[in-house]
C-alpha cells in the first residue's frame, strides 16, 4: 500500500491528512497556523505538524507530501507573494 500526506495551510489552522493510494483517509488532524507570529512561526508549526503525523504513522511509507496554500507564487515558483 502507498500513502501520501496532504497539508492545507489556512489563515487560522493547518490541516494534515494521510491517504492511501485508493484515496481513503487514514488519519487527519490540525494545528494552529500562528500567523500573527510571522513566517518563522508558521514554518515551525507546519514542520511540527508534519513530524507529528509522520511519527504517528512511521510504519507507513509516505510516497509524497503536497502542500496547498492560498496566494500567488512568484515567477520562479519559490515564494508565496500574498494571500488571495
Amino acid at each position: 500500500m502507498k500513502y501520501a500526506l496532504g497539508v492545507d495551510l489556512g489563515g487560522t489552522n493547518i490541516k494534515y491528512m494521510i491517504i492511501d493510494n485508493a484515496g481513503r483517509e487514514i488519519d487527519h488532524f490540525e494545528n494552529l497556523t500562528g500567523a500573527n507570529g510571522g513566517r518563522e512561526v508558521i514554518m515551525k508549526n507546519i514542520l511540527a505538524g508534519i513530524q507529528s503525523i509522520l511519527y504517528k504513522h512511521k510504519d507507513k511509507k509516505i510516497q509524497g507530501i503536497g502542500i496547498g496554500s492560498p496566494g500567488l507564487i512568484d515567477a520562479k515558483g519559490r515564494v508565496i507573494t500574498g494571500a488571495a
